[in-house]
């Protein structure tokens, strides 16, 4: 999937299923950029989608602070690598995931809302 310079804005659940792979962000977008696949805001303070056919393992950067609700859903990944950079968080954003296993690092909190 491919975001435009142009883009601005994605609003939630703009990614539910679907058979993304990867996404890539144009040069000069001044609002999102990607990791290995994975679409974060500019500053990869916020992850907002994983792609849902992505495979393999996958560390969430330091710099994430939050992680948007059903960012992993439907999501394939065999590992999930949380830092202990999120704080507190709900834990509604692996909802509908196939994910085998998330590895949580020390000094993080989950808390239902």
């Amino acid at each position: 999937m491919h975001i435009p310079k142009e883009l601005k804005a994605i609003n939630a659940g703009a990614f539910d299923y679907n058979d993304i792979v990867e996404f890539q962000v144009t040069d000069g977008n001044k609002y999102f950029n990607t990791l290995e696949g994975v679409l974060f805001n500019a500053n990869y303070t916020k992850l907002i989608q994983c792609p849902q056919n992505k495979k393999g393992v996958f560390r969430i950067p330091n710099p994430v602070r939050q992680i948007v609700k059903s960012a992993f859903s439907c999501c394939e990944l065999d590992e999930v690598f949380i830092p202990s950079s999120i704080g507190k968080t709900l834990p509604c954003f692996f909802e509908f995931s196939r994910i085998k296993k998330v590895v949580i690092q020390e000094c993080l909190m989950v808390v239902r809302s």
